[in-house]
């Protein structure tokens, strides 16, 4: 199987400090997928031109690595990634494709796990988990495995816990660049891009555990990455009931925000106004 996994990172100094850690749970995966073919396609922002051969020196084979000189959104960055592997034809022949963040990692076994689960589910074309700063070693239990819904989707897919069957990633396109950290809305590309997938996919699993490492969920975070969340579930809402009810249980969710006064109120009109003006 070829895997192909899409990451950016930004340079600071000669180094990109997260990502010793990434790189080593992919040579430890790499160990136990002899028969499977894995790229890194890493997309260095903040490079000057002329110091990526430097900084990569040391980096394994299996990372293909390009750069920009300045600082873009993460869907952006995304996006440049998705053409990069199209111009090599990586993307093309790409069987299963993800999008790992510079500071996440993967156990022993969890990239073999999944492999798995797509090579035994012909028709499966979208799986997802969780994840957690200790997450779980080994394979995946069948128990942990269930049909996805849209609640799943929306609570807990990240792009860190998504992995495609590569035609999906082919038909969906990519990213919306509106969305994303460095963007006005922060956040909620990855959601919105999981949606998609979610919509199209003839089947889409969740696994209800944490096999992918990355730090904590920080729920401190809801209020700076809720407007982008909120337009990510809106633009979908009237194409699918469960997507619906997520778009209004986030509403609540914001509500709730605003009385602990982590969203002030004119940030709470001010967002849902946006949305359903961008959704018109």
């Amino acid at each position: 199987m070829n895997i192909l996994l899409l990451t950016t990172g930004i340079l600071k100094g000669d180094t990109i400090p997260p990502l010793d850690r990434l790189l080593g749970s992919l040579d430890r995966a790499i160990n136990v997928l002899p028969n499977d073919n894995v790229r890194l396609i890493l997309l260095v922002q903040n490079c000057p031109e002329g110091k990526l051969q430097s900084v990569a020196a040391d980096w394994p084979s299996f990372v293909a690595p390009i750069s920009i000189p300045n600082i873009v959104s993460l869907s952006a960055a995304r996006n440049m990634l998705l053409r990069e592997a199209e111009r090599g034809g990586h993307l093309k022949a790409a069987e299963m494709v993800a999008y790992p963040d510079d500071d996440c990692w993967y156990p022993e076994e969890t990239l073999r796990a999944i492999a798995d689960r797509f090579r035994t589910c012909p028709d499966l074309d979208f799986l997802f988990c969780r994840y957690a700063s200790k997450p779980l070693m080994g394979g995946m239990e069948a128990g942990m495995i269930l049909t996805a819904k849209a609640r799943h989707v929306v609570r807990n897919a990240s792009s860190n816990t998504i992995f495609f069957r590569g035609h999906i990633v082919r038909a969906i396109g990519g990213f919306d660049e509106m969305l994303g950290v460095g963007t006005p809305n922060n956040g909620g590309e990855d959601v919105e891009y999981a949606i998609r997938a979610y919509l199209k996919a003839r089947r889409t699993d969740f696994v209800d555990a944490e096999i992918v490492g990355h730090r904590d969920r920080d729920t401190g975070l809801r209020a700076k990455y809720y407007r982008g969340a909120l337009l990510a579930i809106r633009r979908h809402a009237i194409k699918d009931a469960g997507v619906a009810g997520e778009y209004l249980r986030k509403i609540a969710v914001g509500l709730v925000l605003m009385l602990r006064g982590e969203v002030k109120l004119g940030e709470f009109i001010g967002s849902n106004l946006a949305v359903a003006g961008r959704s018109q």
